[in-house]
């Protein structure tokens, strides 16, 4: 067949797949066909051979994606090959998201039959539309209900794509919810200091454990001394620090020279410019600066305010979404009539 004739079927094709004409879809294909469609994180990822599984194929489409294809914007032809170009708009179903694929077909014509069709697509902008919607977090952490987990995240500015330093990951709840949160183009270091693993030896192993859980690929669990944290994660868009910054004036936290100057300048160099230094922690009574980090466990909210910006942080907001006005200041975070109820201030600060 001639170049001109190739060309023809395949806008034969691409007509039959406008109209939803599965017959004729079909009746252009080869008998043993192959259809790669790249990229694994939504519904038609994958290779689909011979007529059953191009039928297979158009089945999920209509199951999983409402989808329209733009006339292709242009056709080149050299022997048996021809590429087109094109775009293609639509939703996945099962989130209700939007996208927006520019996409190449490379396909193979032989005596009047498609042989095999190679797409080259967005896979990240289908990943993007195919993960579950994040406004509402599936992983639960006792202290705080789901929509103040929601509120939390949208302060500290994680967002799909985003990659999140988790220091010191206790249970791994929150990187949990980070890994739900910045999806499959993000990351999250489930950060253990080494200061940590000398009481809690299996707390690197845990966080390697849940990072093998199903869906967890954008986890990574990386243990090394806190000052030492930029030579074990990439640059962050966001790093976090729920209910710690006071141990940083511990001498756990200390006796291998981690001082909390020291930690906040090796965050501001962990972070990108514009990136965000998230820090929640147990409020002691005004004026008692660091005194009350030991005995129980709370540190007044002005000093952390004062040694993170002595490292060259701005501060960009602070939120009382956590404030508790009973709290007297005066008894360990942890007695039984106040633990889970703290005064919590939740500051976020921004690299220049």
């Amino acid at each position: 067949m001639s170049i001109e004739e190739n060309v023809q079927v395949v806008k034969d094709f691409f007509a039959a797949i406008g109209s939803g004409d599965k017959k004729g879809l079909l009746a252009l294909a080869a008998e043993d066909v192959e259809w790669i469609l790249p990229g694994k994180d939504w519904p038609l990822a994958g290779t689909y051979r011979g007529h059953a599984g191009l039928a297979d194929l158009v089945k999920k489409e209509s199951e999983t994606i409402e989808m329209k294809i733009s006339e292709p914007r242009e056709f080149v032809a050299q022997g048996d090959r021809v590429l087109v170009v094109g775009v293609a708009r639509g939703k996945i179903k099962a989130t209700n998201k939007s996208f927006e694929d520019n996409w190449i077909f490379a396909i193979t014509v032989r005596d009047g039959k498609l042989t095999s069709i190679r797409e080259y697509i967005d896979t990240q902008a289908m990943a993007r539309a195919a993960w579950t919607d994040t406004s509402g977090p599936t992983t639960e952490i006792p202290m705080y209900d789901k929509s103040r987990l929601s509120d939390l995240i949208r302060f500290a500015r994680v967002d799909a794509g985003s990659t999140v330093i988790d220091v010191y990951p206790g249970d791994g709840d929150w990187t949990r919810i980070f890994s739900e949160v910045v999806g499959p183009e993000g990351r999250v270091y489930s950060f253990v200091p080494t200061e940590i693993v000398d009481i809690k030896a299996d707390q690197v192993d845990r966080m390697r454990t849940l990072a093998e859980e199903p869906g967890r690929a954008n986890v990574q669990a990386v243990s090394a001394d806190l000052v030492a944290m930029p030579d074990a994660t990439q640059p962050a868009d966001v790093l976090w620090l729920h209910l710690f910054y006071h141990d940083l004036h511990t001498p756990l936290m200390q006796k291998r020279g981690a001082t909390a100057a020291e930690f906040n300048r090796a965050v501001y160099e962990q972070l990108k410019p514009g990136g965000f230094y998230v820090i929640v922690d147990h409020a002691a009574t005004s004026g008692a600066g660091t005194s009350d980090t030991q005995s129980m466990h709370r540190i007044d909210p002005a000093s952390v305010r004062e040694e993170v910006e002595a490292a060259g942080f701005v501060f960009d907001a602070e939120s009382t979404m956590l404030a508790n006005e009973d709290d007297a200041h005066s008894i360990k975070v942890f007695d039984p009539s106040i633990k889970g109820e703290t005064d919590r201030f939740v500051y976020r600060f921004v690299r220049p």
